[in-house]
C-alpha cells in the first residue's frame, strides 16, 4: 500500500512540472509498472531502452572507476529531454519538452 501512495504522490508532483510530456516507471529488469501521458507501446520501449542504457552506463563507469554507479542520466534531443533515474528497485524515465520547461 505504501508503494501505491508513494507512486500517487510522485505522479502529483510531476504533473505540476511545466513541460512534462510523460513518465514511465519500470523495474530494474525493464518490466513496465506505470506510465503517464505515454501510450503503452511507447512506454514499453522507454522502459526497455532505459534499462539497457543504464546497464551500458554502469559498464562504462566500472571501466573508469569500479566505485561509480549511474544515478541520473539526462539526454537531450531536438524534440525532448529524457531524465532517467534509478534506485535499488525501480527506473524512472521522465520525458519533458525542454522549451516548455524553461518557460516561467
Amino acid at each position: 500500500m505504501t508503494n501505491v501512495l508513494q507512486l500517487e504522490n510522485f505522479q502529483k508532483r510531476l504533473q505540476n512540472h511545466k513541460g512534462l510530456e510523460g513518465f514511465v516507471i519500470s523495474t530494474k529488469q525493464g518490466a513496465l509498472l506505470h506510465w503517464y501521458l505515454v501510450e503503452r507501446p511507447i512506454a514499453l520501449k522507454y522502459a526497455a531502452l532505459a534499462q539497457q542504457l543504464l546497464t551500458q552506463s554502469q559498464t562504462l563507469l566500472i571501466d573508469i572507476d569500479s566505485q561509480q554507479s549511474p544515478q541520473v542520466l539526462r539526454l537531450r534531443t531536438n524534440k525532448n529531454e529524457l531524465i532517467i533515474s534509478q534506485d535499488d528497485n525501480f527506473i524512472i524515465v521522465t520525458i519533458q519538452n525542454p522549451s516548455k520547461a524553461a518557460q516561467v
